[in-house]
């Protein structure tokens, strides 16, 4: 008869579990701060603004804040971010295309250039790109707004595009040139139905990036309080001697709802995606 000995959990397996879990507790105290403030009056927030339990859980805040134009500020913001994140989509795709399956002059300098840009700061090129968009006059508009965040995405997603695209075997991009299909069909009909992974994913961090950005709507549509986003909204409550933070944790509460729901829908890419951009 054989006896099979019970083995506790061992202490080398317990440890990382348990800085893993402190870790992850420690990454989401300030949402659910964030969250608790929502609910809270603002003497309250400064008298024990440290508690994940309201003393009273109202919805006042929440109603100040849809009557404030949350509407409004949400609408330009999903209009945005849904543009950028189409042209970033488009325009990456097929730039990485042609860098993965196409041989020409300067192929690698243009490689290397776009990977140099990732270093530089976020800023360097921003008055340039204002007097850009003046040029074309669209500032004071969504459009010049969404263009000008699908310009900042655009080097990362063109690697990530790049890196997967790395993963698919020449042969297949063959057979259909072989079979008479032209490259923008082969592009359309043959590869972009095996790069949804990565597709999911360049959306995801797009739209996330262009939903938090502040600098790029405040600046563009400076003074126009009809065009502003909800990251400008946000801003808006800080005051020049009080902030009303208490509004401010609403409509961040409100705020990062689609973003959270989103990435639920679409995590089980995101892995796959990024390992796969990273093979090459």
């Amino acid at each position: 008869m054989i006896v099979k000995r019970e083995r506790g959990i061992s202490p080398a397996l317990l440890i990382p579990y348990v800085v893993l879990s402190v870790w992850a507790l420690m990454g989401l105290y300030p949402y659910l701060w964030m969250l608790s403030s929502s609910f809270k009056t603002l003497p309250q927030f400064f008298s024990d603004n440290l508690s994940l339990l309201p003393p009273a859980w109202q919805l006042d805040n929440y109603r100040a804040v849809w009557a404030d134009g949350f509407a409004g500020f949400f609408l330009n913001t999903v209009m945005v971010s849904g543009g950028a994140t189409l042209l970033v989509i488009v325009a990456a795709s097929m730039l990485g295309y042609s860098l993965a399956f196409t041989e020409f002059i300067g192929r690698r300098a243009l490689l290397g250039l776009i990977g140099l840009v990732l270093f530089m700061p976020p800023t360097y090129n921003f008055i340039p790109i204002v007097k850009m968009v003046a040029l074309l006059h669209l500032n004071d508009s969504l459009i010049g707004v969404a263009l000008v965040m699908a310009t900042y995405g655009l080097p990362v997603s063109t690697l990530l595009y790049y890196g997967y695209y790395r993963t698919i075997p020449k042969e297949l991009i063959e057979a259909a040139t072989l079979d008479g299909a032209t490259p923008f069909r082969t592009y359309v009909h043959v590869v972009m139905p095996l790069v949804i992974p990565i597709s999911v994913t360049v959306g995801l961090l797009q739209i996330v990036s262009s939903w938090n950005n502040v600098v790029i709507p405040l600046v563009l549509t400076l003074g126009n309080s009809a065009l502003e986003t909800l990251a400008v909204g946000l801003y808006s409550y800080n005051g020049t001697h009080l902030a009303n933070y208490v509004l401010i944790c609403a409509g961040a509460s409100l705020s990062i709802v689609p973003v959270a729901l989103i990435f639920l829908a679409s995590q089980r890419y995101f892995v796959k995606s990024i390992a796969g951009a990273l093979k090459a």
